[in-house]
C-alpha cells in the first residue's frame, strides 16, 4: 500500500483530486478528454509505452502467474487483507 501522492509520483495514477466527491466527475471528464483525441496515434502510443508489459505477459512463465497467485492466497497475506478491510470499513 502506498498514500496517494507516491502512486502519482510514479504515475500510477494519473491526478489527485482534493475533493472525493468531484472524483467520477473528473474522471468522465478524462476519459472524454482521451477520446476526442486522434484514435489511431493514440493506440500506436500506447502500443510504445506498454511494449515492455506485453513482453512480460506474451511469456507467462517469465512472470510466474503461478507463484503470484500462490503468494497471494496464502493464509498469511489473506489475514492481512481481512484485517485491512475492517479497518477500511470502520472509517
Amino acid at each position: 500500500m502506498m498514500d496517494s501522492e507516491r502512486a502519482h509520483a510514479i504515475g500510477l495514477v494519473d491526478e489527485l483530486a482534493d475533493d472525493p466527491d468531484a472524483v467520477v466527475t473528473r474522471a468522465i471528464e478524462w476519459c472524454n478528454e482521451h477520446l476526442a483525441l486522434p484514435r489511431q496515434a493514440m493506440l500506436a502510443t500506447r502500443a510504445m509505452v506498454r511494449a515492455d508489459l506485453h513482453a512480460i505477459f506474451a511469456d507467462s512463465s517469465e512472470f510466474g502467474v503461478e507463484k503470484f497467485v500462490d503468494f497471494w492466497f496464502q493464509e498469511s497475506t489473506q489475514d492481512k487483507l481481512r484485517a485491512l478491510v475492517e479497518r477500511l470499513t470502520k472509517r
